[in-house]
Protein backbone atom coordinates (compact mmCIF):
# COMPACT_ATOMS: atom_id res chain seq x y z
CA UNK A 1 0.00 0.00 0.00
CA UNK A 2 1.42 3.30 -1.33
CA UNK A 3 1.96 6.22 1.28
CA UNK A 4 0.27 9.34 -0.29
CA UNK A 5 2.97 12.11 0.07
CA UNK A 6 1.82 15.04 1.98
CA UNK A 7 0.78 18.30 -0.03
CA UNK A 8 3.51 20.76 -0.66
CA UNK A 9 2.34 23.75 1.49
CA UNK A 10 4.56 27.25 0.08
CA UNK A 11 4.86 30.43 2.40
CA UNK A 12 2.84 32.04 -0.35
CA UNK A 13 0.01 29.38 -0.48
CA UNK A 14 0.05 29.06 3.44
CA UNK A 15 -0.17 33.29 3.58
CA UNK A 16 -3.38 32.52 1.05
CA UNK A 17 -4.97 29.63 3.54
CA UNK A 18 -4.19 32.32 6.57
CA UNK A 19 -5.95 35.03 4.60
CA UNK A 20 -8.71 33.16 3.76
CA UNK A 21 -9.73 31.54 7.34
CA UNK A 22 -9.63 35.49 8.45
CA UNK A 23 -11.68 36.19 6.12
CA UNK A 24 -14.00 33.55 6.98
CA UNK A 25 -13.87 34.58 10.56
CA UNK A 26 -14.32 38.55 10.00
CA UNK A 27 -17.71 37.23 7.36
CA UNK A 28 -19.20 35.15 10.45
CA UNK A 29 -18.00 38.21 12.90
CA UNK A 30 -19.79 40.62 10.92
CA UNK A 31 -23.01 38.24 10.00
CA UNK A 32 -23.05 38.42 14.25
CA UNK A 33 -22.90 41.66 14.73
CA UNK A 34 -25.70 42.48 12.11
CA UNK A 35 -28.01 40.16 13.70
CA UNK A 36 -27.33 41.42 17.11
CA UNK A 37 -27.69 45.06 15.20
CA UNK A 38 -31.46 43.95 13.34
CA UNK A 39 -32.30 41.77 16.42
CA UNK A 40 -32.22 45.22 18.68
CA UNK A 41 -33.77 47.41 16.22
CA UNK A 42 -37.11 45.10 16.32
CA UNK A 43 -36.84 44.66 19.84
CA UNK A 44 -36.72 48.46 20.06
CA UNK A 45 -39.81 49.28 17.61
CA UNK A 46 -42.74 46.73 18.42
CA UNK A 47 -44.60 46.10 15.39
CA UNK A 48 -41.81 46.84 12.73
CA UNK A 49 -42.41 45.28 9.36
CA UNK A 50 -39.90 45.59 6.65
CA UNK A 51 -39.25 43.73 3.10
CA UNK A 52 -35.91 42.27 2.35
CA UNK A 53 -34.91 44.87 0.41
CA UNK A 54 -36.04 47.35 3.29
CA UNK A 55 -33.80 45.63 5.73
CA UNK A 56 -31.10 45.65 3.17
CA UNK A 57 -31.09 49.09 2.50
CA UNK A 58 -31.55 50.66 6.23
CA UNK A 59 -28.68 48.44 7.44
CA UNK A 60 -26.43 48.51 4.30
CA UNK A 61 -26.54 44.59 3.69
CA UNK A 62 -25.54 43.39 0.68
CA UNK A 63 -27.66 40.40 -0.17
CA UNK A 64 -25.57 37.51 0.68
CA UNK A 65 -25.20 39.36 3.88
CA UNK A 66 -29.24 40.37 4.45
CA UNK A 67 -29.89 36.61 3.51
CA UNK A 68 -27.59 35.58 6.07
CA UNK A 69 -29.13 37.83 8.54
CA UNK A 70 -32.33 37.06 7.96
CA UNK A 71 -31.89 33.07 7.92
CA UNK A 72 -30.32 33.42 11.21
CA UNK A 73 -33.13 35.09 12.90
CA UNK A 74 -35.77 33.11 11.26
CA UNK A 75 -33.64 29.80 12.06
CA UNK A 76 -33.98 31.16 16.02
CA UNK A 77 -37.23 32.11 15.64
CA UNK A 78 -36.81 36.02 16.42
CA UNK A 79 -38.35 37.03 13.18
CA UNK A 80 -41.11 35.40 10.75
CA UNK A 81 -41.85 36.48 6.89
CA UNK A 82 -45.75 37.29 6.57
CA UNK A 83 -47.65 36.51 3.63
CA UNK A 84 -46.63 40.30 1.43
CA UNK A 85 -42.83 39.12 2.25
CA UNK A 86 -42.30 40.96 5.20
CA UNK A 87 -40.31 40.09 8.09
CA UNK A 88 -41.86 40.53 11.68
CA UNK A 89 -40.94 39.65 14.85
CA UNK A 90 -41.80 35.62 15.14
CA UNK A 91 -43.82 36.89 18.71
CA UNK A 92 -45.82 39.43 17.04
CA UNK A 93 -49.85 39.35 15.55
CA UNK A 94 -48.83 40.03 12.00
Amino acid sequence: MAVAAPPIVDDRSLLVIIVLEGMHMQSDANVSDRVRLVRAEYAEMPGLKLTERQIQRLWCLDATLCDAVIASLMAGRFLKRTRGDAYVRFDDGA
